[in-house]
């Protein structure tokens, strides 16, 4: 590679480049547009929202609002046992948000099982989100919230960097 890259530095007809600067010195010749559109049942949006799978955004739309205003009050905090908790709040929501859900739920595939888990992602937000407001609050915790904290960070541990913060700018519904 190393030498591939050589030769091409020292021939006087080929010019390297990163593709964020040719997008950047490059102006596009014509514009298209795309329809909106989706890869489920009929190119549609059906598959994932429908008078099966409404419920799940009502819960989906009023945490993302719940996270939001979760960082706004505590975002900031460098207390580490609070960032545990937020950054599992944060887990929580982005489980619950997969778009799988919906399409199990559908398609009649593993229907149970997706109402199940994602019930279950709803609740433990609840939960956590219940758990950052008291310990940012400087109020008492329950031990055995702390307890159900470790628990779901051993079972709910993907996104290990997760960064709650994100989740401090809601970008829908759109201006």
């Amino acid at each position: 590679m190393k030498s591939v890259l050589r030769q091409v530095s020292e021939d006087p007809e080929i010019e390297l480049t990163t593709c964020g600067r040719f997008l950047d010195q490059t102006k596009p010749s014509q514009v298209i547009s795309i329809p909106e559109g989706s890869w489920g049942e009929g190119g549609y949006h059906y598959i994932w929202l429908n008078e099966w799978t409404d419920w799940t955004w009502k819960h989906i739309y009023e945490d993302e609002i719940r996270m939001q205003k979760l960082v706004q009050e505590f975002g900031e905090s460098k207390d580490e046992r609070l960032v545990s908790i937020l950054k599992q709040v944060a887990r929580e929501l982005l489980l619950l948000q997969a778009s799988d859900w919906q399409f199990l739920i559908s398609t009649w595939s593993a229907r149970d099982y997706a109402e199940l888990r994602l019930s279950e992602h709803h609740q433990n937000f609840v939960r956590l989100a219940e758990m950052a407001e008291k310990y940012g609050r400087a109020e008492s915790v329950d031990p055995g919230d702390w307890a159900f904290l470790g628990d779901v960070e051993a079972r709910d541990n993907l996104f290990k960097d997760v960064d709650y913060r994100w989740f401090g700018k809601l970008e829908f519904p759109p201006r």
